[in-house]
């Protein structure tokens, strides 16, 4: 058990250095796109992700997940789930191309309809992945796969940098978007020795586990992006293009490091999904790793919003520092739900999921369309605040099917907490008043926010931690790791 667990660990900790290489690209492009393009560009990217990825979500069967937690796998399982998201995501992308109108007159915007024509063509490319991607992230192998997005985030920038030099418009990022969608599909080819071929043979044993996986992708997606969905219908292009890049920088610690870092715990449920104790000290172990790196991240962008939107987007995006204030919540909510949601599938309980995307989702829509002003602050504040308790509701839910401790996770993740409020209060006591909302004093609160908590949290392992088994872990670990470094 221990040598799993120190292997996702270590793996863990490889992937966010690689992927904090890697979000340094898109970093600098959305530090250069921010002050060339305007509110309303972003406006229109932003309905044509939601609209490609919603056709995304419907056609995703799980053949990841189905292959990451088989415990045994062969050439017909793995060319089976390729060949089903073929399938799927064709059948998709077809519905998507004839639907392209009738989007446009609902939105009432005719200029995103070449947008949505050409952003559909991702959905195709990406069905076409080589299977050897599964196979790579069930064997814990992630080092290719980083490698491949990599080079797919350099291509693709260097695309929408030519884009907009040219001509800034918003088609920099769609034609951007196809290009990493072809650099990764034609890249997983050559990561994988795995030759695909259309197989049929074990789509009845697989179907069983996708049918809810399938529903649960439309479902979970239209949850997650609700609010997104709300925003682009009865706001303008304008608000939706602060909201949405207001959006994008809150939940970038978790899509874009915390989320791809975690991966290799998540995947590692399967290898403990039939040794109850063992699958709910990885849980655990999971939970405490994601809180001790986003709860930092929440409290920091909840206090200090005006630094982080100067600094990424540029003064002229001012409208935006209390909503991605208020969405340091759904941050949060965010990365614990990708946890509880993979901890219900190791238990099994895919239909159960189902029900509470279900459930969920018609109590967010319902709570914001009840809810809903003018003020988009009130709105982001109000989406945090729902989802936090949804999240509460599903770790009750867990407990009642599997033997968690509510009162002994609290334990575990409250003082992080309290040690991030705090880290973020002495921050902005020492803050300097010159300075405003420059470049600069992003750079300074982070390093000052970054030395306080340190130091609270090595405290915490002398005082708490240490009488801890998941934290001995991790300390463990991190010695280990800082070994190899030295």
């Amino acid at each position: 058990m221990a040598s799993l667990t120190t292997q996702v660990l270590s793996s863990s900790f490889l992937l966010l250095i690689i992927r904090l290489i890697q979000r340094s690209i898109g970093l600098i492009s959305t530090l250069i796109l921010a002050r060339v393009l305007t509110p309303n560009d972003f406006g229109i990217v932003a309905i044509s992700v939601l609209v490609v990825h919603f056709c995304d979500a419907l056609s995703a069967t799980g053949s990841q997940q189905y292959i990451v937690q088989k415990a045994e796998v062969d050439s017909d399982d793995v060319n089976s789930a390729w060949t089903i998201d073929i399938i799927m995501k064709s059948v998709l992308w077809i519905i998507l191309v004839l639907a392209v109108p009738l989007i446009t007159s609902f939105y009432e915007r005719p200029e995103i309809e070449n947008a949505l024509y050409v952003s559909s063509l991702v959905l195709l490319i990406g069905a076409f992945k080589s299977p050897g991607l599964m196979l790579l992230r069930r064997a814990l192998s992630y080092k290719p796969i980083f490698r491949i997005s990599i080079l797919q985030k350099l291509l693709s920038f260097s695309i929408v940098m030519i884009f907009v030099y040219f001509e800034p418009s918003y088609w920099a990022l769609i034609i951007g978007d196809l290009v990493s969608s072809l650099t990764l599909t034609i890249g997983s080819y050559y990561i994988h020795s795995a030759k695909p071929k259309f197989c049929l043979s074990k789509i009845k044993e697989q179907w069983s586990f996708s049918q809810w996986v399938l529903l649960k992708g439309g479902v979970g997606f239209a949850r997650a992006e609700s609010d997104t969905i709300l925003v682009s219908k009865y706001f303008s292009s304008e608000a939706l293009g602060a909201y949405h890049l207001a959006r994008h920088l809150s939940i970038m610690p978790s899509s874009e490091i915390i989320g791809p870092a975690i991966e290799p715990l998540i995947a590692s449920f399967a290898r403990v999904k039939n040794e109850p104790e063992k699958l709910v000290y990885q849980f655990t172990l999971s939970l405490l790793v994601i809180v001790l790196l986003i709860m930092p991240a929440c409290a920091f962008i909840w206090t200090f919003p005006e630094p982080i939107i100067n600094f990424f987007l540029g003064d002229q995006w001012s409208v935006a520092y209390p909503i991605l204030s208020a969405l340091s919540i759904f941050l949060f909510t965010t990365v614990i739900s990708q946890l509880l949601n993979q901890f219900c599938i190791a238990l099994g309980k895919v239909k159960s999921l189902f029900m509470y995307d279900v459930l969920s989702l018609l109590i967010i829509v319902g709570v914001l369309l009840t809810l809903m002003t003018d003020s988009l602050y009130h709105f982001s504040l109000l989406r945090g605040g729902v989802a936090f308790v949804l999240v509460s509701l599903f770790f009750v839910y867990l407990k009642s099917i599997a033997n968690l401790s509510i009162l002994y996770i609290s334990k575990l993740i409250l003082p992080i907490a309290v040690l991030s409020l705090i880290s973020a209060t002495l921050t902005l006591e020492v803050g300097i008043e010159s300075w405003g909302g420059g470049m600069f004093s992003l750079f300074y609160y982070m390093i000052v926010f970054g030395l306080i908590h340190i130091i609270l949290i090595v405290l915490s392992y002398i005082i708490y931690y240490k009488n801890i088994k998941e934290g001995i872990h991790i300390y463990n670990l991190a010695n280990s790791v800082y070994s190899k470094f030295r």
